[in-house]
């Protein structure tokens, strides 16, 4: 196994993405929904018309069962992949 930062480091790491987390969602502009089978359903079918990473699928086929007023990335393929999909408002930001 490859340790490429200290334990402490790892615990900090997670800390702050947790807590980043929390301030993301208190202020409405995460939301954080639990994955139900029609998700996952939706998801593999992204992942084969599209080729993207796993995670990717999930936040694709997540927005599009909440109906999320807008989805914001950095991942120009990702990007391209929400506005392909239709009915998501997708913002670039990279």
């Amino acid at each position: 196994m490859r340790k490429l930062i200290t334990d402490n480091e790892y615990e900090t790491a997670k800390l702050r993405f947790m807590r980043e987390t929390l301030r993301l969602v208190k202020l409405g502009v995460l939301m954080i929904i639990p994955i139900k089978l029609s998700i996952l359903r939706s998801t593999w079918s992204i992942i084969e018309k599209y080729h993207i990473y796993q995670a990717d699928a999930v936040q694709v086929a997540s927005a599009k069962f909440i109906g999320a007023n807008e989805v914001v990335t950095a991942d120009r393929k990702l990007y391209q992949v929400l506005i392909n999909e239709g009915g998501l408002n997708a913002k670039y930001i990279g």
